[in-house]
């Protein structure tokens, strides 16, 4: 099913396009899935990671099993969810893969794949955003939860739709179960004027977005910067970020001397018990031995083994005086 109305225009049919295809489409653009991390909304992705993947300067993303898993789901979840629905609102429908990239007619940047579109008895037509998740991550599906990056991702797509509702039908481990969520006019406001300003200050004008602080980004730098130089830059707008940082470090090696002076103290008091308990707490002493390999030792006595089974990785550290 093709939505055709004055919001939006499909551009590309993705069962034409083979993954890299889809890819590079992406990147043509801002989609639902980078509108949480432009807000800064999503904890695993940023602005940052979003700009260096737009730019093509980003690292290959592997495609795991969690991915491929999450895929292969969701057909059966698409065409499974009318049936959920019905037995919690017995309300009938059906549903239908929408299988293209639509284009924002106001906004030519924003675009969105969605995984299908739900027909109501009603007439009412919905949109649905397919997602998986193991058991460890239920508590961020808790009563009517949604994370916050799907959150945006679909109030994206109902910006670039003009849809009222969409439906994340979500299977949980083994727990079939879905979200509805409404359009909400003061987050689309503020939604597409993050993303405006992403795409007109920093992709047209090549300025890279400041880090969120994510660890993954890290890779990215990593990725981009890997190779580096003798240069030294002079940098003096960055001196009180440096004060501050190494105010910061300094509290954090006086906290860690003050940790484990009173992890010694704990365990001079624990002796030969197991541990002790206060009015409020309680601590435990493990005590076990673990096996270390002697990776230098076995390089002597194995060096073609040890070459074998070696492999560089990039790594890198910052040093602030």
């Amino acid at each position: 099913m093709k939505i055709e109305n004055d919001f939006c225009k499909a551009i590309a049919e993705v069962d034409s396009l083979d993954r890299d295809e889809w890819l590079e489409q992406r990147k043509k653009g801002i989609g639902g899935s980078d509108a949480g991390a432009i807000m800064g909304m999503n904890p695993w992705k940023s602005a940052l990671m979003v700009y260096l993947d737009k730019m093509g300067l980003a690292p290959k993303t592997e495609d795991n099993d969690a991915m491929k898993h999450g895929r292969r789901m969701e057909p059966v979840l698409l065409r499974e969810f009318p049936e959920i629905y019905f037995e919690a609102t017995g309300i009938t429908g059906t549903t239908e893969r929408s299988p293209y990239i639509y284009q924002s007619k106001k906004h030519p940047f924003v675009l969105g794949n969605i995984d299908g579109l739900f027909l109501k008895e009603t007439a009412d037509l919905d949109g649905v955003e397919i997602k998986t998740a193991n058991q460890f991550a239920e508590k961020d599906w808790d009563e009517d939860e949604v994370p916050d990056q799907y959150y945006a991702q679909v109030q994206h797509y109902m910006y670039l739709t003009g849809l009222e509702t969409f439906f994340i039908p979500v299977l949980i481990g083994a727990r079939f179960d879905f979200r509805e969520v409404p359009r909400n006019e003061k987050f689309i406001e503020q939604m597409i004027k993050a993303e405006t300003w992403f795409w007109n200050e920093c992709i047209l004008k090549k300025q890279m977005p400041a880090p969120a602080g994510l660890d993954k980004e890290g890779d990215y730098l990593l990725h981009l910067y890997g190779s580096g130089s003798d240069e030294v830059l002079e940098l003096p707008h960055l001196e009180k970020d440096v004060e501050k940082y190494l105010e910061i470090n300094g509290k954090i090696k006086l906290l860690d001397a003050e940790k484990k002076e009173l992890q010694l103290l704990f365990k001079s008091e624990i002796g030969e018990a197991k541990g002790f308990v206060t009015p409020n707490h309680k601590a435990t002493w493990s005590r076990f031995k673990k096996t270390s390999f002697r990776a230098d030792d076995f390089k002597k006595l194995h060096p073609d083994l040890y070459e074998q089974f070696s492999s560089k990785i990039s790594s890198s550290r910052l040093t602030i005086k």
